[in-house]
């Protein structure tokens, strides 16, 4: 399968179908569902309810789209707590667990939960990572993303950790950490991807507190998010085992950052080079391996030299502490004294909110219409309004995240550079051509 195939700009038939199955649960979780509505969609309750709408052509095992909706829609709704748990089925249960995270919040709480969750993000492209992880599976991709957005905003508190960075006043560990260089990002791989390395000898358990190590895990992975240039979904992650030893291993932060991986932030692993890996580790490694779903084990490289990295590694990029050529070696600067003051403009930061809410409420509105007609006119609507929402988001960057040392390193580059991958050409027949998707940061005159 392409490596680009199932993101926005190149989605089956099918694949559209699971995606407008995922939107239309995400509103009955945001208790806006499609069926109800009608009025600025008065045609929903019948487009949904008519059978003869069109079937989905994905599994011919498959109900058609509208009945799938209705039937998990009805099991959202259905506690079947009578129901002994062994003749329940696995959609039901998956059904029950998220209406079980579900009613812990209130549904306007969710959908700006979800929003804080897309972040800097085109939505259906943080969406179908989901999808992607779950194989299609709607109900347990949902059920993946909804235990996301409630560990993200109730157990991580990932807001509070982007809002402060390195200006944390309450963990010195989390700075210390970065003032030795115990990760850092910089380069990219041959896929274009940014690498953070890991290097594991300047780790010792019981060094620092676990829940810093947990916060600056989060932080680089939100930060790898900023990082990012569109199309490139993915980072390269390089643990340089250089003098490991017993003294450093720590299986705790390993498995957290696992389950990141597998379970928050699915489909964001390019690949994991472990390199200059020394005997021991041998017997760790096959320990390490069972915790590993198959498809992250299958992303795992070893590498012992240069020559090795360069299979992986842009030969530029490459450090000389690692044989390579570059003579960038990692220093931490010192925050500025006034480098993060936007934060404390209230005024401003409600001000871009605001405008931001209402492009996520317009690109809500076009959902549907796209649900409910599927024009290619709807489809590029959505596609420039994620353009908008993602521009928005640069415009209140400043306001809601601290300045932090990728800032300081110019890593982190203004919005204008961040392209927008907005939709795939479409011919004179509506048709989607097989072209390079159009780029662009769009505005409001575009529209």
């Amino acid at each position: 399968m392409p490596e680009d195939a199932g993101r926005p700009w190149n989605l089956t038939e099918a694949q559209e179908e699971k995606l407008k199955l995922f939107w239309t649960l995400l509103f009955k979780l945001f208790d806006k569902p499609i069926l109800e509505r009608t009025n600025s969609w008065s045609t929903a309750k019948t487009h949904l309810s008519s059978p003869s709408s069109s079937e989905y052509r994905g599994n011919s095992s498959e109900t058609s789209f509208v009945s799938y909706t209705k039937s998990q829609l009805d099991a959202f709704s259905s506690s079947h707590a009578s129901e002994p748990r062994e003749a329940k089925s696995k959609s039901t249960c998956c059904a029950e667990r998220i209406a079980k995270i579900a009613s812990e919040w209130d549904p306007e709480e969710l959908r700006l939960a979800f929003w804080d969750t897309v972040n800097c993000d085109d939505p259906d492209g943080l969406l179908l990572r989901f999808l992607r992880a779950r194989k299609w599976n709607v109900e347990a991709a949902l059920e993946m993303f909804i235990k996301t957005v409630h560990w993200r905003s109730r157990e991580m508190n990932v807001n509070d950790i982007i809002y402060h960075a390195d200006h944390l006043d309450k963990d010195d560990d989390f700075v210390r950490q970065l003032r030795i260089g115990k990760c850092f990002i910089f380069g990219e791989d041959k896929k274009n991807r940014p690498v953070c390395y890991i290097r594991a000898r300047l780790h010792k358990a019981g060094d620092v507190s676990p829940e810093s190590v947990e916060r600056l895990t989060v932080w680089v992975m939100e930060t790898a998010r900023l990082i990012l240039k569109p199309p490139i979904e993915t980072a390269t992650i390089v643990f340089d085992m250089t003098d490991f030893s017993l003294s450093n291993m720590d299986y705790g932060p390993l498995k957290f950052m696992i389950k990141c991986f597998e379970a928050h932030y699915p489909e964001c692993l390019g690949e994991c080079i472990v390199h200059k890996a020394p005997w021991l580790f041998q017997g760790i490694w096959s320990f390490i391996k069972s915790w590993l779903d198959p498809v992250v084990a299958s992303k795992i490289k070893f590498t012992r030299n240069v020559k090795d990295l360069q299979q992986y590694i842009k030969a530029d990029s490459i450090l000389k502490e690692f044989g390579g050529p570059n003579p960038w070696k990692y220093t931490y600067p010192e925050p500025g004294q006034n480098e993060s003051e936007p934060l404390n403009n209230v005024n401003e930061r409600q001000k871009l909110k605001t405008k931001k809410d209402e492009i996520a409420q317009e690109y809500e509105e076009a959902t549907v219409d796209w649900i409910l007609n599927g024009n290619p006119e709807d489809k590029q609507r959505r596609r420039k309004l994620a353009g908008q929402l993602i521009e928005s988001y640069w415009s209140l960057d400043k306001y809601i995240r601290a300045r932090s040392v990728y800032d300081r390193m110019g890593l982190i580059a203004p919005k204008s550079s961040h392209p927008v991958y907005l939709y795939q050409p479409m011919t004179n027949d509506g048709t989607q051509t097989a072209g390079e998707p159009v780029v662009g940061v769009t505005n409001e005159e575009n529209l």
